[in-house]
C-alpha cells in the first residue's frame, strides 16, 4: 500500500531530472501531472469566482480529442467552494462510484467535471499525511484521464535482502521503474489558491 502512495505522489508532484553522476547506474525522475500540466494554469489569490471557474475550464475543455469529460482532484476546500458555487446555479449530480471512489458531476457548457476528493491535497502541515504535501491544499487538477498513461520501464518487484553485508538488519524493499505518459498537456489544467 505504502508502495502505490509513493507512487501516486510521484504521479501528482513528481519533477523530472537525471542525476548521471555514477554514469554506470543514472538515477532518472519521472515528472508528474503538476509537472507536466502547465498550458492551462489559473492562479486564484483567495476567493474562487464563477467566472474564473468557467475561463479555466473553457483552457481545459478547448482540446477535446479524449472527449468532453474531466476529472478534477482537489482536497476538502477546494470542492466546499466548488460546491458552494454550483448551489443553485449549476447542475451538479451526485455520482456512482468509479474504481472505488465516490464521484460527483458538474456539468457545464464545456463539458462534465467528475469532482473527487483527494487526500493528497489537503491543506495542514503535512496533508493529514507524514510527508510536506500540506502547500497543495487550495489546488485543483484537472485531468482529462484518457490522455494519460502508465508506462513501466520495469514491473514491480519485491528485492529481498539487499543491505550491506556488515548491517546488522534485513533490509526488502519494492522497485518501479516507471512514469506518468501524459498525451496532450493541453488537455489538463492546474487551479491554484483557492481558499474562499
Amino acid at each position: 500500500r505504502k508502495h502505490k502512495e509513493a507512487l501516486e505522489r510521484t504521479f501528482i508532484f513528481g519533477e523530472r531530472s537525471r542525476d548521471a553522476s555514477d554514469t554506470g547506474a543514472p538515477i532518472n525522475s519521472t515528472g508528474g501531472v503538476l509537472y507536466w500540466a502547465t498550458a492551462n494554469g489559473t492562479a486564484v489569490t483567495g476567493a474562487l469566482t464563477e467566472s474564473t471557474l468557467e475561463t479555466f475550464l473553457e483552457g481545459v475543455f478547448s482540446h477535446t480529442s479524449g472527449g468532453s469529460q474531466r476529472t478534477v482532484f482537489a482536497g476538502a476546500r477546494v470542492i466546499s467552494v466548488m460546491d458552494q458555487l454550483s448551489a443553485g446555479r449549476l447542475n451538479t449530480t451526485p455520482g456512482e462510484e468509479v474504481y472505488g471512489v465516490r464521484c460527483k458531476t458538474w456539468a457545464s457548457a464545456h463539458g462534465d467535471l467528475m469532482i473527487v476528493k483527494h487526500r493528497f491535497l489537503e491543506t495542514g502541515a503535512a496533508g493529514g499525511l507524514t510527508t510536506q504535501v500540506g502547500a497543495y491544499g487550495g489546488y485543483g487538477l484537472a485531468l482529462d484521464m484518457k490522455n494519460l498513461k502508465f508506462r513501466a520501464g520495469r514491473d514491480t518487484e519485491l528485492q529481498v535482502d539487499i543491505q550491506a553485508d556488515a548491517d546488522d538488519f534485513w533490509k526488502d524493499q519494492y522497485l518501479t521503474e516507471a512514469g506518468l505518459e501524459m498525451q496532450l498537456p493541453a488537455a489538463h489544467g492546474v487551479i491554484t489558491g483557492i481558499n474562499t
